[in-house]
């Protein structure tokens, strides 16, 4: 599937070119036609789960508000039937944060834990699970401050 079918499919967003993939879903970077907002559009693969019982709680992750958890901004599903969720863009995967700019030092290493660690407990204090934490769900921005 082409970032053209999807930004067809998610309309209100400006695709600017695949940010990640995994086995449930393809997440694009992409700007918010209103204000022009850099967010993350994640897209959920139709064929494999119905996601029609974990997104009813999805209210509920909007209101959850941590500076090491990416926010989610809206959700739902179009009118062919697709997924969706945006999210603040909270930077690269920080795999790629690192290949760029090298090895963490040791205090870095450690703030970048305390913080991922931050956002966990935001999802948990709310009663929500990630079920997925990994180095490929950690993003760095540009300062390389994390978030989940």
């Amino acid at each position: 599937m082409s970032a053209v079918d999807i930004e067809h499919r998610v309309p209100g967003y400006a695709l600017e070119g695949l940010a990640g993939s995994g086995t449930y879903s393809k997440v694009y970077r992409a700007r918010r036609a209103t204000d022009g907002r850099v967010v993350a559009v994640k897209v959920l693969e139709q064929d494999l789960i119905d996601y029609s019982q974990d997104l009813k709680y999805a209210p509920d992750l909007e209101d959850i508000a941590s500076p090491f958890l990416a926010s989610l901004l809206e959700h739902g599903r179009t009118a062919d039937g697709t997924w969706f969720l945006v999210l603040e863009w909270a930077g690269v995967e920080l795999y790629d944060w690192i290949e760029k700019r090298g090895s963490l030092a040791v205090e870095d290493a450690y703030l970048a834990a305390f913080q991922a660690t931050e956002g966990v407990r935001a999802l948990h204090r709310a009663r929500f699970f990630h079920l997925d934490i990994s180095p490929g769900n950690l993003f760095a921005d540009e300062t390389g401050n994390i978030s989940v």
